[in-house]
């Protein structure tokens, strides 16, 4: 490879298959179908019943220790279930401020979602199911299985 471009193109292409070595800068690089699990979805709730009417909790402050400790709550921003509140502190990487969107409370009220998540650098790049419910989800987080690929 010549350029950075071909080495970006060339990641991009392989990202979605088994994954590939950056020929830049060596890091590992897969797209992951991420699941949504059951401490995603008891985040979820747990955020909706402690936000105040049109504002924002601060989870790091007022979440309770499974919810923090795991940070799971956060991956559900690449379904549009939750929203971070935009950061006014330039000391920090983010604000911890969070809420339910519209679409997260009609998936909390029973509409079906994608089960699915495709992540790459923290970015959603689709989801892809099979649709489930969130009363459906049994599952909790587990990192061996994330990192296999064999997360269900």
């Amino acid at each position: 490879m010549t350029s950075l471009e071909e080495a970006r193109e060339f990641v991009h292409r392989k990202i979605w298959r088994k994954g590939v070595r950056c020929p830049c800068c060596d890091k590992w690089c897969k797209i992951q179908p991420r699941p949504i699990n059951l401490n995603m979805v008891n985040g979820l709730y747990w955020i909706y019943d402690n936000t105040p009417a049109g504002g924002y909790v601060d989870v790091p402050k007022c979440g309770p220790q499974w919810m923090t400790k795991s940070n799971q709550h956060t991956t559900l921003k690449h379904w549009g279930l939750l929203e971070r509140a935009p950061n006014t502190d330039p000391k920090k990487k983010h604000s911890g401020m969070w809420r339910v969107t519209p679409k997260g409370l009609r998936v909390m009220m029973g509409e079906p979602i994608e089960k699915y998540a495709l992540i790459y650098n923290d970015t959603c790049y689709g989801l892809k199911g099979p649709m489930i419910l969130l009363k459906d989800v049994r599952n909790r987080f587990d990192y061996s299985e994330f990192i296999r690929g064999t997360a269900s």
